[in-house]
């Protein structure tokens, strides 16, 4: 469906993002896409790409103040290399919200963009097209009327209160006893690291599996450093409709070290269905920049799910590593293909990072 808007309005959605007072985070989910069959040259990519931003505006946007204004060009696919510099914060003043790198055999596709322009599941929708396989025509998030917001929503409310009373009863009690972090590594690296192993056939990849996996892994790596894991918060990220965009929402879980991860999550997504809270003004966001860290998850699991994608041999997803833990899991399965859990930090070491995510696919 072709959007033929030239500026408009950033959407709750994106501007909560925007405005979030977090500036550590790059807010930039990533694929990492291997490419199976004719490898992808440059100029195909290049050529698809446009194709797909002609109708769709907001791969070629730029931002002005509270708004979005459409660019005459997209930014054209560059060399692969390290992650971590794809995945650089964006000035989205000068640059689009979308980067795209190919690694020089042809045979990996990198895709990475501003989280308040796109979700995981727009960045899957634009790499099929990439692949030369577009599986439909999305619609534009500017079309839909009422997209969801990313504002958390609480596990469950409270006997007689309401959804909007039990959240603000949640975010005072996240201020009080904040959720412990994952223990960074003892010489922080200067940039992101990203790492991913193969799931085993035998390993649940479900969401709720996925979590109680990582928590019992961050449990003993903060038990072996002498560090707490006493109240853990999880943010489990939920898909929207398929939209090019940012439609997503998280619902974010809070318990003690001691309960079920696994069960509290199914809780938590069973009672996920209906509206999302609206996004915080920006303003308020503002005025909580000070105490941010206080709100902060231990851990975020995202899980893609299992994913048709013609073109692609396995997908690597990692979402955004956020807040002052800045641990993220992500899973993604490719019909027909590959199974994979990644691990992406801010502040442990690949060596680190890649001992937290084996011991994690040990408990799955």
């Amino acid at each position: 469906m072709t959007t033929t808007w030239t500026s408009r309005a950033a959407t709750p959605s994106e501007a909560a993002i925007l405005h979030h007072p977090d500036r550590q985070t790059a807010w930039a989910p990533l694929l990492v896409v291997e490419v199976a069959g004719a490898p992808l040259t440059e100029a195909d990519v290049h050529a698809r790409l446009a194709d797909l931003a002609s109708r769709h505006w907001i791969l070629r946007a730029r931002r002005l103040g509270t708004r979005w204004v459409a660019a005459d060009a997209v930014s054209p696919p560059t060399r692969l290399g390290a992650l971590a510099d794809l995945c650089r914060p964006f000035d989205l003043a000068a640059d689009a919200p979308l980067r795209i790198a190919l690694a020089t055999d042809g045979r990996r596709l990198a895709l990475t963009a501003h989280h308040a322009a796109l979700d995981g599941r727009a960045l899957l929708t634009v790499a099929a097209h990439l692949l030369g396989t577009p599986a439909g025509e999305p619609a534009d998030v500017a079309e839909v009327d009422h997209a969801p917001t990313p504002a958390p929503a609480p596990a469950a409310a409270e006997p007689g209160s309401s959804g909007r009373s039990a959240g603000a009863i949640d975010a005072l009690r996240r201020l009080a006893r904040p959720a412990d972090r994952v223990a960074p590594s003892v010489a922080p690296p200067s940039r992101e690291v990203f790492v991913s192993a193969e799931l085993p056939l035998q390993a649940s990849a479900r969401v709720a599996q996925l979590a109680a996996a990582a928590c019992a892994a961050a449990q003993d790596w903060n038990g072996a450093r002498g560090a707490p894991w006493r109240r853990v918060g999880l943010t489990i990220p939920v898909g929207g409709p398929p939209v090019l965009g940012n439609v997503s929402t998280h619902r974010r879980v809070d318990l003690p070290a001691t309960a079920d991860p696994a069960a509290a999550v199914q809780h938590a997504l069973r009672a996920a269905h209906g509206p999302a809270s609206r996004a915080p003004h920006p303003a308020v966001l503002r005025m909580l920049a000070p105490v941010v860290h206080r709100f902060s998850d231990s851990l975020l699991v995202s899980n893609l799910g299992l994913v048709t994608l013609p073109g692609a041999a396995a997908v690597d997803f990692y979402p955004q590593a956020r807040g002052r833990s800045a641990v993220a899991l992500g899973a993604a399965s490719v019909v027909g293909g590959g199974r994979r859990l990644t691990l992406r930090a801010r502040d442990l070491t690949e060596d680190d990072a890649r001992a937290l995510l084996d011991s994690t696919l040990a408990r799955l």
